[in-house]
């Protein structure tokens, strides 16, 4: 009787000291233990009333803890899903590393010990990206007209598309439904899950007993330069999925476009001859062994996407490329340019360089199979450039 005391007592100073924050925060797992003890303890002390019917009593009192586990344990996968795709929308973040993304005091320092964690596979990354930067889709179901929605902000620029809304359908739980944004070129169908929020003000006007709107909200940010999908014109969609529905409506009057990417061959240009470029290419498909990049074996590329990542700068102007193109074969890339390289500056010691970082993200699916040569050409601000060191890949069949 003691310990049940002790506990109604605490239990009742933990009610008045954390009653103004809310029903929500007093039913959190942490709490609910002390909840989950009483019953216990409760339990304990009327064992000698259960003498008589003991299995009886127990199974009673087994399906009382299933009944309350099952209750709890829906919500609780619904905000294990929530907490999830916040998670992976910060994941997918740490491809624009040109801005604060990652939740550390020194984003640069994180980005570099999530790279090596990817390239020694302590890390698998694989599935958290494959599902967050895109998944392609050759068919889609039926166009609904069951899908409500409306898209409160729409911004569409040469590096960042934002689309914020909300969106629902007839008669269900918001918060069992996944929205996700499709980008449509033809046939093909690029999907992007987005970032849920709570939209009360949605539930409240259009809500009832069996439409339950709160999770209705949607948000999704996408760096356009970085991403792996062909370059082009799309148009946008809303996809609802479940697990017993799978909708889609197309989002009227609104297309997105994805920055031109190849790069015309004749251009007059003066090649810098006698000055050694300044660059570095830190990566090729989470490959950082120069070696590997440089050795006398072509590096495979099998997958969907070329990507190189690194640094490169100016030497006579001390000053940024105006533009870094990457040579593939006899094809031409345009890199992003102007990512954040704050250890660049430092070991230099010029803060000029502080964003020389670019990056490339080349589909293979354009490229022709067999051995490449690679290299890069740094271009100056007065219609100059440098050429870089070549390095060789292999495009499968």
């Amino acid at each position: 009787m003691s310990l049940l005391l002790a506990l109604i007592l605490t239990i009742a100073m933990l009610a008045l000291s954390r009653a103004g924050f809310g029903l929500q925060q007093a039913i959190t797992p942490r709490y609910q233990i002390i909840a989950i003890l009483f019953i216990v303890i409760l339990y304990g002390v009327g064992l000698d009333s259960f003498k008589e019917n003991v299995f009886v009593h127990h199974t009673y009192f087994l399906i009382f803890g299933l009944v309350l586990f099952l209750t709890r344990f829906d919500d609780q996968l619904d905000e294990l899903r929530d907490r999830r795709q916040k998670l992976e929308s910060g994941l997918y973040s740490y491809y624009s590393v040109e801005k604060d993304h990652l939740s550390y005091p020194d984003s640069a320092r994180a980005n570099r010990i999530l790279r090596v964690a990817l390239s020694n596979n302590i890390y698998d990354h694989k599935g958290a990206f494959d599902n967050l930067v895109h998944e392609k889709r050759e068919q889609m179901p039926e166009v609904s007209d069951d899908i409500n929605y409306r898209i409160d902000g729409f911004y569409d620029n040469s590096e960042v598309l934002t689309i914020i809304g909300w969106a629902f359908l007839s008669e269900s739980n918001a918060k069992k439904v996944k929205t996700q944004i499709v980008l449509r070129s033809g046939e093909a169908s690029w999907i992007f899950p987005t970032v849920r929020v709570n939209r009360i003000d949605v539930d409240e006007k259009y809500g009832d007993r069996k439409s339950q709107l709160e999770g209705s909200g949607f948000n999704l940010s996408l760096y356009k330069p970085l991403l792996d999908i062909p370059d082009g014109t799309y148009d946008l969609a809303i996809l609802l999925e479940s697990n017993r529905v799978s909708k889609w409506i197309p989002i009227d009057r609104k297309t997105a476009l994805i920055r031109p990417l190849t790069v015309p061959n004749q251009e007059p240009r003066n090649l810098v001859i006698g000055i050694e470029p300044l660059y570095h290419i830190d990566e090729v498909n989470i490959v950082e062994d120069q070696s590997r990049l440089f050795g006398s074996v072509p590096l495979l590329i099998d997958s969907d996407t070329l990507v190189l990542r690194g640094w490169a700068v100016d030497v006579i102007n001390q000053s940024l490329p105006r533009r870094v193109i990457i040579n593939v074969g006899d094809e031409r890339f345009a890199a992003v340019i102007g990512l954040s390289r704050p250890d660049v500056a430092m070991v230099m010691k010029q803060d000029a360089y502080l964003n020389s970082g670019f990056k490339a993200v080349i589909p293979t699916s354009g490229l022709k199979t067999g051995i490449k040569n690679v290299f890069l050409e740094i271009d100056t601000e007065f219609d100059a450039y440098y050429l870089t060191d070549s390095f060789r890949i292999l495009i499968p069949k």
